[in-house]
């Protein structure tokens, strides 16, 4: 996915020393999975409802990899 840097004031709530990109994506899975390398750094803004999603694939290959005896 290619990100567009924002400025920090571009930002509600943007605290100092945190980067801040916007994703354009078609589809929100790739995005999500590209994010996944990035837990528990990465936070997302907006929308909101991704969070969740986020968090459940975390868990989903957690759990997967917890069943072979990788984790």
């Amino acid at each position: 996915p290619s990100a567009l840097p924002l400025e920090p004031d571009e930002v509600e709530g943007a605290r100092e020393g945190f980067s801040y990109l916007a994703f354009l994506v078609r589809q929100q899975r790739p995005l999500l999975r590209f994010l996944l390398r990035f837990v528990p750094k990465v936070h997302l803004v907006e929308p909101v409802e991704l969070r969740t999603e986020l968090r459940d694939l975390a868990r989903e290959v957690l759990s997967k990899y917890s069943e072979r005896g990788d984790a």
